[in-house]
């Protein structure tokens, strides 16, 4: 095989579609900011219970079948069993999903013909989404009380802030303990209201708890580390007769709440604040390698499977001592990772130029062996005080 020019080793700059850290689609995002985000829908089938009796016999061998669009999955099947239990997970990728409408249907085998249970559709637009795995927020708990049992409760937080008025979306749950699982961010101003709220009808919202808080009472947080998450009390005011009753303890929420006394004067909108970090450098955490590694391209074949060649390719990362492996993708000449390490390494100081990097890039891909794979599109990243 022809070596491939020396030009081909040179560090290439790219520019993939990163969170860096920034707010996307009013939220912040997570830390992972050096991977490409990849979406799946996350299928669980946990158990049924008291299924019915489909065979001749009164017994059933229930299955669950899970279709979207032109995709269609199915758990294995039990023998003569009511209260199957399967726990199994199925993963659809969105850049794949062709249809809005999730179908989860429960089926008895049957040699002839399977016999059907139930269904179940799920609008893929009220499926909510996973927060990211380093979310500050701990869960948020509420115990709220319905009059109407005839539907679903609609809950959401109205929180106001002076003149500042933000809310939360609806609870996707529609139980009567919600979680919601946002962070919303004011500019510091008395009083602090809370307010849970039930869409009762279109343009009609129920209040089912208030809570104020003075913030002499809210703790500051001074450095990295998120303050203890607290329970607050709602109260509820009903009226009788011509007086106003107040009632106490109506139900509980789950918050947490501080000052980010140590961070800059924003002078950009609150939802689009690029840089958080405390004004004090005694406050900011130390300098961490971070390493993203995305995906490669233009692989070759390394190995024969079905009269065809073919790829199960792997990344490793090597630094000083540390390393890090990628998970295989089979059979793809096209992989994408987009995993990220963090930390590799934590630094004082680092001096290191493009140059440097330029020359080690050119090292590793010219390591021991002489055939040429492919590109890899990793990135880089340096988070802290450094030395350029």
């Amino acid at each position: 095989m022809q070596r491939p020019p020396p030009e081909e080793f040179v560090l290439k700059e790219t520019n993939p579609h990163l969170g860096e850290g920034k707010i996307t689609g009013g939220k912040l995002t997570s830390t992972y900011d050096l991977v490409e985000q990849m979406l799946y829908l996350y299928v669980r089938v946990v158990k049924a219970k008291d299924l019915p009796g489909k065979d001749v016999t009164g017994s059933c061998d229930p299955y669950v079948e899970v279709k979207l669009g032109n995709y269609k999955v199915a758990t294995r099947h039990f023998e003569k069993k009511t209260n199957p239990e399967w726990n199994q997970v199925f993963a659809f990728s969105k850049d794949r999903i062709q249809s809005s409408v999730l179908e989860v249907t429960v089926k008895d085998k049957d040699v002839a013909k399977d016999d059907f249970i139930g269904r179940v559709w799920f609008d893929l637009n009220e499926i909510p989404k996973l927060v990211p795995p380093d979310s500050p927020l701990a869960p948020q708990c509420l115990r709220p009380t319905t009059t109407d049992k005839g539907r679903y409760p609609e809950f959401f937080v109205k929180v106001i802030l002076g003149n500042q008025a933000l809310r939360t979306r609806i609870s996707p749950s529609g139980s009567i303990n919600p979680m919601w699982n946002e962070d919303l961010m004011f500019v510091a101003e008395e009083p602090l209201i809370l307010s849970v709220e039930d869409r009762v009808a279109p343009n009609k919202d129920e209040v089912l708890g208030k809570c104020v808080i003075p913030l002499q009472y809210v703790d500051r947080r001074l450095d990295h580390r998120p303050v203890n998450s607290r329970r607050f009390y709602l109260e509820k005011h009903v009226v009788e007769g011509e007086k106003k009753k107040e009632i106490k303890f109506a139900s509980r929420i789950h918050m947490r709440i501080c000052l980010e006394g140590g961070y800059h004067v924003l002078d950009e909108s609150i939802h689009y604040s690029s840089d958080l970090r405390p004004t004090a450098k005694q406050l900011w955490k130390p300098s961490v390698l971070k390493l993203g590694i995305l995906s490669a391209r233009g692989l070759m074949p390394m190995k024969t499977k079905d009269c065809r060649g073919t790829t199960d390719a792997y990344c490793v990362a090597k630094y000083g001592q540390k390393w890090v492996r990628t998970r295989a993708i089979i059979d793809g000449f096209v992989p994408k990772w987009n995993e990220q390490y963090v930390p590799i390494i934590t630094i004082g100081k680092l001096r290191i130029s493009k140059d440097d990097i330029n020359k080690l890039t050119s090292q590793s891909c010219k390591r021991k062996t002489k055939r040429f794979i492919g590109q890899l599109l990793v990135k880089v990243k340096i988070r802290g005080q450094m030395e350029a």
